[in-house]
């Protein structure tokens, strides 16, 4: 194994080496997408945790939409990430990179929409745990590596069909190298980075491509021709979230 190799087993990058192939080695990298469409008000979120089991790789899928509160959620035998770029697979229910994201996790739980116009992220020296994305063996690893973008296709969710036009898109990987025992997983880095992303009770109007260091020219010009907002109101508090056939009641934090 390679000094670099080795390095980057650990979960961390040197500066300015992209943090976005997959890191050999650490016990889990989760891939999230999440679309929205403002006048709408849907959200779709995809996701993928590519885990190493001490058989290989397997997948932990998930897919949720709203304002259907849908969630289907399943365990994949076969798992992958790409070593060269972004992207994660699961066999035939899973395939998501920076061009395309496809989801099939039955026939009421599909996706399928290319993506196009992003916006990366703009700091080259360090990913979205800023300097921390560089000390080895930490717990986690975030980078938030799509702050906007426009995507295009189709979405099955339970008995509708959605057409998606210039949906706005972020993305984010994780990684997860170990949970120390009884302790907290704590996300390192700058806050403001990409604001709003995760929570479930965002604010109207917030603004995803609102990176806290947007003072390039280039960048205010692109958020200026193609605004990007977030209708992310937390959902409502009598929500039913479905995995497979099973349904429970879901409340809001």
């Amino acid at each position: 194994m390679g000094l670099r190799t080795w390095y980057r087993s650990t979960g961390a990058d040197l500066p300015f080496q992209s943090p976005l192939p997959a890191h050999p080695g650490v016990a889990m990298e989760g891939y999230f997408w999440r679309i929205t469409e403002p006048a709408t008000g849907r959200v779709i979120i995809a996701l993928n945790g590519v885990n190493r089991g001490p058989h290989g790789l397997w997948a932990t899928l998930g897919f949720a939409a709203r304002p259907a509160a849908f969630l289907r959620v399943d365990a994949h035998p076969r798992a992958s990430a790409d070593r060269d770029g972004i992207g994660a697979h699961a066999g035939d229910a899973f395939h998501g990179d920076d061009r395309w994201l496809r989801v099939d996790l039955g026939p009421d739980a599909r996706l399928d929409v290319t993506i196009g116009d992003p916006l990366p992220w703009p700091h080259r020296a360090f990913g979205g745990s800023r300097v921390f994305q560089s000390v080895p063996a930490l717990n986690q690893y975030w980078h938030p590596w799509l702050l906007g973008g426009r995507a295009n296709g189709t979405a099955t969710v339970d008995d509708e069909t959605w057409e998606l036009q210039d949906a706005q898109i972020y993305a984010e990987v994780t990684g997860l190298v170990v949970r120390l025992p009884g302790g907290r997983v704590i996300r390192l880095g700058i806050r403001g980075s990409a604001r709003c992303m995760r929570s479930s009770t965002m604010n109207d109007g917030c603004s995803i491509a609102g990176v806290s260091s947007g003072r390039s020219t280039s960048r205010a010009r692109h958020r200026a021709q193609h605004p990007i907002s977030c209708p992310c109101r937390c959902p409502p508090r009598d929500a039913t979230r479905r995995v497979h056939s099973s349904t429970w009641p879901a409340r809001s934090r």
